[in-house]
């Protein structure tokens, strides 16, 4: 049965697409014995397999013998992938008790496997690191200067967020057949490569809800992606490819995010199935999704194989286009790559207390209740998203460092103040559930902290006249998580209307120009009482820890 399912699954598209489509009859008497499609016009509906597996004259197994052994056994191309590198060039630097990832560990099996294959990346590499957000401030050498031994790349939302003319004067070779920049395409379409005598083209293109909860561009505009790739298909036909790759930066299934993309009135990321179900696609490469792909034969949607390949470098994914795409994984080694310069002070400056014990939930309140106080104003109330700790990390008995505030905000958010009404707070203080689902996701949750007292109930009578200022992050204020949209807010209209540049979410007070995390780091390095959620926290004036640095 297992092998009738791998045949079924696996064998058949590749067979009837790449060997039998010459031959009509050929194809169609294929499709009749194993019950995939009628036989003839005359069929009105298929019909179960008409040999069975283990009889006496397995014809099923006797097809596809003589249709393999004929076969040339020849090299075939391969394709080394990476997405979502999110800028981690080294973890060691910021995390030295986690397991190795980023692309330095990964630069040993790049140069050993890299002869004879392309190295292509599914977007996301440049921005979400502490190295990352250090040299966009410094501009020391960054992941950037490691990208450019790749063959194509597709840009993602916090690749842009460096600024679209950087990655284009960068010499790099990004792909983004769909996005355009004020009617220009500021980036390449496809390429067409030719490895072990087989000529392959790569089309890239941008996931169409990038711009959620990242700075707005001016004039950006990102076409549906399978729309797009149906008019780019018949141009690259005339190149006369052996294989077609779509290099895609967002997500498979269409309903993934689909919510936050409909109500930002964006097209929803998850196109990476209808993708692969085009005529002519070969593979196809959903780098939004941050799960690695199982090793062995590759899986097929329609007629196409459709992969994910991972995050933060943890793996590199290998994948051989043959008669049988498979799949291999490399994980990360433990290389020590040098940092840049002035990063590890940057790192290791401490803050001046110890964490007692491992609270996790207690802590996250904590620190929602810190960025509170740390961002207040006169007469400003704030809605920033609540912190979730999944991981503490090696952090019991030793002073706090900044590489642990990066640790648990790993994105460089800033405060933005916007007009809000009390019926508009009240809703963000009772979000509304994904559709299908019972709890509101993680990023819909926000911390309240209120510069008077207000009766947020649904059941209330709110006003609606828009009196109160309210400090949000620039992630939610751009479409993150549906916050701003799930009030019926137009983001762009918002930012526009109430004079905070045409360019998107820009600080309303020079105060606030800091992102969140640092708010919080300038707070516990101050002689400011910390609230009395933070018991588990430690203060300590011995001027000789202030000196130290995290153990590792």
């Amino acid at each position: 049965m297992r092998a009738k399912t791998l045949f079924n699954a696996q064998l058949y598209p590749l067979v009837s697409r790449r060997f039998l489509h010459p031959f009509g009859f050929g194809r169609s008497l294929l499709s009749w014995l194993f019950g995939q499609k009628p036989m003839g016009l005359f069929a009105k509906k298929p019909v179960a397999n008409r040999f069975k597996f283990g009889g006496a004259f397995d014809l099923n197994a006797l097809l596809l013998i003589f249709i393999l052994i004929p076969l040339p056994l020849s090299a075939e191309p391969r394709l080394l992938i990476t997405a979502n590198l999110n800028g981690w060039t080294s973890q060691r630097w910021a995390q030295p008790e986690e397991v190795p990832f980023g692309l330095a560990h990964l630069e040993p099996l790049l140069d050993h496997l890299g002869p004879g294959a392309l190295k292509l990346d599914g977007g996301e590499a440049l921005s979400g690191s502490p190295e990352a957000a250090f040299c966009k401030r410094q501009g020391c050498p960054s992941l950037m200067d490691r990208l450019k031994g790749y063959d194509a790349l597709v840009p993602g939302g916090g690749d842009l967020d460096w600024g679209w003319e950087r990655l284009a004067a960068s010499g790099l070779p990004y792909l983004a057949a769909n996005l355009k920049i004020n009617g220009q395409r500021p980036f390449g379409s496809y390429k067409i490569f030719e490895l072990e005598g087989v000529k392959i083209a790569v089309l890239g293109l941008a996931n169409p809800a990038l711009p959620l909860g990242h700075r707005p561009i001016a004039g950006l505009e990102i076409e549906d992606p399978v729309s797009s790739a149906q008019a780019w298909i018949k141009r690259i036909q005339n190149d006369h490819p052996n294989k077609l790759v779509i290099l895609y930066s967002g997500l498979m299934n269409p309903t993934d995010g689909a919510e936050e993309a409909k109500l930002a009135r964006l097209t929803p990321p998850g196109q990476g199935r209808r993708l692969a179900r085009l005529a002519g696609v070969d593979l196809v490469i959903a780098g939004g999704e941050r799960r690695l792909p199982r090793p062995g034969l590759a899986p097929y949607e329609g007629g196409a194989v459709l992969i994910s390949a991972g995050s933060r470098g943890r793996a590199l994914v290998e994948v051989s286009l043959g008669p049988l795409p498979h799949i291999n994984l490399h994980r990360a080694q433990g290389a020590e790559p040098r940092p840049p310069k002035g990063l590890l002070p940057f790192l290791t400056e401490p803050l001046p207390y110890k964490l007692k014990g491992k609270p996790r939930v207690k802590l996250a309140i904590c620190l929602d209740q810190v960025l509170a106080l740390a961002a207040q104003k006169p007469g400003e109330s704030s809605a920033f998203g609540k912190i979730y700790l999944e991981n503490l990390g090696l952090t019991k008995g030793r002073l706090l460092t900044r590489a642990d505030l990066y640790r648990w905000l790993p994105h460089d958010e800033l405060a933005v103040t916007i007009r809000l009404s009390q019926r508009e707070l009240a809703l963000l203080a009772h979000p509304a559930a994904p559709y299908g689902k019972k709890k509101p996701n993680r990023a819909r949750q926000l911390h309240i902290a209120l510069a008077q007292p207000l009766d947020l109930s649904l059941e209330a009578r709110s006003s609606l006249k828009r009196e109160y200022l309210v400090q949000l992050s620039d992630y939610h204020l751009n479409g993150g998580g549906g916050v701003v949209p799930m009030l019926f807010l137009d983001p762009k209209e918002l930012i526009q209307a109430q004079g905070l540049g045409a360019e998107g979410a820009v600080p309303a007070n020079p105060i606030l120009k800091q992102s969140l995390r640092e708010l919080i780091f300038s707070y516990l390095k101050s002689p400011n009482p910390l609230p009395s959620s933070c018991r588990m926290l430690k203060r300590t004036a011995d001027s000789k820890d202030l000196k130290s640095k995290p153990s590792s």
